[in-house]
């Protein structure tokens, strides 16, 4: 994390403001697209690979990686092509002197999220996590001070390169994941039966639709703003959102390596760890939080002086935004609890109804208020999912929150 944000401290020194809205803009369009083509194999996988892998299912393993990976190609370049279409139809503020072919970026970063979600099952935490936090951002930074050097660093060159990094990562991460399973043995229980394909899509397409409502929760701001808002004033926005962002590292860390566990202990009905498990989860998440919100809440105008006189905003969207994190941080990763347990409905329902909520008060608050609106839109929206989904859990497992409930109530 501090590497990226070192990375967009740099490229934000040296792009114009506009080239960096637009490059935002590009890169979450790429994101939300992306998790729609996977078809939600790529947030399943984590509710599958770990009961195959702990029986030695690993020719089930191999298939579901490989028709994963199909699906993800055919319906990423599909999209990627509609949307190269449909953007010079409509026009987008922000993105109205550049040309579409960006939307090729949707390809690699579908790539990137499947394989991190495999890693992730297969509990290699930190080969999940080299590539994003220390190797992308390094080729990012190195790209940006070679461009910037010889005087081409414009939005359509990063998207280049961006995309061209992204690419090289895939193949090595998909070298990783085939390494993981290619000399494992293969095991069949008969009292373990095998989910054929159309289960998988059965069960991925509402984790899918709950994965889109989650990140339109987290970065529909920034597709707001880019359709409505010109690309200076989407930028600076960016920037305050990529400072409070640091506010989630432990969050975001605390995901990656209890996901597999909550799985495992609740196959397992250890209620009493697998609770356990997840309070270690928020107290990383809060633990992270609390220091860097102060330090935003005191220094404001110091931490947007680091990306340039440009991208200075009011202090309030900074506030804002850090309020949210630390929102988040303190419910911890109760939506992930969801999911892993199959209650991925339930999740889907919780996260459909305040997303399209939110999106209609940001379009209203973009449209009068600017980047301050928008802000006020997120504190609200972010505490009304991460509040809700708290009391969901609450009522479906008599051993969440403390325990205080017998755990042999628990619904099969």
């Amino acid at each position: 994390m501090a590497l990226t944000l070192l990375a967009h401290v740099a490229l934000a020194r040296w792009m114009d403001a506009s080239a960096y809205g637009q490059y935002n803009f590009a890169v979450t369009v790429a994101v939300v697209f992306a998790v729609i083509a996977q078809l939600g194999l790529d947030q399943a996988i984590l509710t599958f690979l770990p009961r195959y892998v702990s029986v030695g299912l690993f020719h089930v393993v191999r298939d579901y990686l490989s028709f994963s990976l199909k699906v993800g190609v055919l319906f990423g370049g599909t999209l990627a092509l509609l949307l190269a279409a449909m953007f010079p139809v409509f026009g987008v503020a922000s993105m109205s002197d550049t040309e579409a072919w960006w939307t090729v970026l949707i390809l690699p970063t579908g790539g990137i999220l499947f394989l991190q979600q495999a890693f992730r099952a297969f509990k290699s935490f930190r080969l999940a996590q080299t590539f994003e936090q220390t190797v992308f951002p390094i080729g990012l930074l190195v790209v940006g001070v070679g461009l910037h050097c010889l005087n081409w660093l414009t939005f359509e060159a990063l998207i280049a390169w961006h995309g061209a990094i992204a690419f090289i990562g895939c193949a090595v991460l998909a070298k990783g994941i085939l390494k993981q399973v290619s000399n494992a043995s293969t095991v069949s229980l008969p009292d373990h039966p095998v989910p054929r394909r159309s289960e998988w899509v059965k069960v991925g397409i509402p984790l899918a639709v709950a994965s889109l409502m989650s990140l339109l929760l987290a970065r529909a701001d920034i597709l707001v703003l880019g359709i409505l808002r010109p690309a200076p004033e989407l930028a600076a926005y960016a920037v305050a959102v990529r400072l409070s962002s640091v506010l989630i590292l432990g969050l975001y860390a605390a995901d990656m390596v209890v996901a597999p566990y909550i799985s495992e202990l609740y196959e397992r009905r250890d209620f009493d760890r697998l609770r356990r498990t997840y309070w270690m989860g928020v107290c990383v998440a809060v633990l992270v939080a609390i220091p860097g919100a102060l330090v935003l809440f005191a220094i404001p105008e110091f931490a947007f002086g680091l990306f340039g006189a440009d991208f200075a905003t009011d202090s309030t969207v900074l506030i804002l935004l850090v309020t949210s994190r630390l929102v988040q941080a303190m419910f911890g990763p109760v939506g992930l609890l969801l999911t892993v347990t199959g209650n991925q409905n339930k999740y889907l329902a919780v996260l459909s109804g305040v997303s399209l909520a939110q999106i209609g008060a940001l379009v209203y608050s973009a449209k009068l208020y600017g980047a301050v609106g928008v802000a006020a839109v997120m504190f609200i929206g972010t505490l009304a999912w991460s509040g809700i989904l708290f009391f969901v859990a609450v009522t479906l497992f008599p051993w969440f929150p403390f325990g205080t409930r017998s755990p042999q109530n628990q619904p099969e």
